[in-house]
Parts: structure tokens; sequence; C-alpha cells
């Protein structure tokens, strides 16, 4: 049965979780539905990574529920790709393109310590998706910051997930490179539910459906409600808060700009 945008697909309901007795999420209750592209905001320290970690199932709430595709975190962690900050490599290690996005095929689909050709499939019509299939077998140290980005993505798209988790994607990406990558997720909104998670307010691609704003509560928003206003006080002081109003969601009626 094709998905459709009203289908709720995470919830969270009177969620809390602290950390060595330091509260980090309190009273949480939102929920996201199948397609939506969620931009996730807040300070540093406002409990965003938390709330990623939560959703994976990495650690469990205080108290509070949490669903994913109707069940646990930890068994539905399978259909969410996840595409983390930054990836550590050693510069001198021979690791081509291509085995950095096996690496989203490790879960248990290895026999005999080879990937299957389901696996090489997958990972390079990942790679072909991500526009990188005719640099599969370039060295990772030679590709740019951007491109590098993009491998990760399509590490995690080689798991064939349902919805794409990105923490800071475009922490060190120029504006205009920014510009490109948000039409690349809203490419693959149509078919997946993207969360994107970053402290930085001051890009928001009007390609987001839907902000949350996350200092300890969380409150979301559709992004034409977004206003200056709001997001001071979401970061306790002047922000730059500007929206991008290349394209006009069905639901959402208004564009400017707000600093």
């Amino acid at each position: 049965m094709a998905p459709n945008s009203g289908d709720s697909i995470v919830r969270f309901d009177d969620v809390a979780f602290s950390y060595n007795g330091a509260p980090v999420l309190e009273n949480v209750s939102f929920g996201i539905d199948r397609l939506d592209f969620v931009s996730a905001v807040g300070p540093n320290g406002g409990g965003k990574t938390t709330l990623l970690k939560l959703m994976l199932g990495l650690v469990k709430p205080d108290k509070g529920s949490i669903r994913i595709f109707g069940r646990s975190p930890e068994s539905a962690r399978r259909r969410i790709g996840y595409v983390s900050q930054q990836f550590h490599f050693d510069a001198l290690f021979p690791i081509r393109v291509i085995d950095v996005v096996l690496m989203g095929r490790l879960r248990g689909s290895i026999f005999g310590g080879h990937y299957r050709q389901a696996d090489r499939k997958a990972a390079l019509k990942a790679l072909q998706e991500v526009d990188l299939g005719e640099l599969r077998d370039r060295h990772i140290s030679e590709l740019s910051g951007g491109q590098r980005q993009r491998v990760l993505i399509a590490r995690a798209l080689a798991t064939e997930p349902e919805m794409l988790l990105l923490d800071e994607p475009t922490a060190h990406v120029d504006v205009a490179a920014q510009e490109e990558f948000f039409k690349f997720l809203h490419q693959l909104n149509e078919r997946l539910t993207v969360v994107i998670v970053t402290h930085d307010v001051a890009y928001v691609s009007s390609y987001v459906k839907s902000v949350l704003c996350i200092n300890r509560k969380v409150v979301k928003h559709p992004t034409r409600e977004i206003t200056g206003d709001m997001i001071c006080e979401l970061y306790g002081g002047d922000v730059r808060h500007i929206s991008h109003n290349h394209i006009e969601h069905p639901d959402s009626g208004s564009d400017g700009e707000h600093d």
C-alpha cells in the first residue's frame, strides 16, 4: 500500500531523559508523519543529539513512550538510515568509496566474510542515486567535503530505509552547496521521511515542511509559522533566521525573511 503523508511513523509521548540526574529532555510529546521533511533546531546542549539517540533506540527514556513505525525504537532501527556528522578515517588507509557504502550492509548481511550480490547491488544503486557512481573506486580521501557527505548518505540509503536521520549534514558545506544539498534531500523526500538535525538556523530551507524546536522541551511547528521572535526565544538571544522560499508546499501559505 502506498504511504500517505497523514500516516504517523514517529510518536513521542511524555518522554523525559537525563544524564547522571541532569535533565536533558522534559515532557516531550510530538509526532512525525510519513513523508514529512523535518528540521530539528536548537542550541548546543538543548537535546537534539539525545533525541536522535532515542529515536534510534541507542538510549532509553527515563519515562514516557516512544514508538517508531508502531514498534519500539530498537526493533524499528533497521528501517532507519542514519547519517552521522563526521566520518573518521585514516587518510593512508586505502578505503574506496564503494567500501564505505557497503558498510551500510553490514548488519547481519555478511556470510563467510563476503558481501552478497544483493549487498553490492544495493550499494551501487545508492551511489547512483547520490550521483557518485563514477567515483565508486576512488579513494575516499580524494573526495571533497560535499562528496564525502554524499557518500555517507549513500551508505545510509544502501540499508534501503524508510526514514533518513541526518546529524548536522551541512556543518562543513558552503551556502551554494547547501542549496543543492536541500534540493537533493527534497528528491529523497518523495519516497523517504527526512529528519535533519542542526544547531544553525541561519539557513532554513523551504523544502523543510516542519520544524522541531528543541531546548529541553520540544515543540513542532509548520515551517511557515517560524518567526524571528520564536527563534530568539529558543536560543535565548538574537539569532539570524532566513527562510529561503524557492518552493511552496501544499500546506504552506507564507513566505518571507526573518532576522
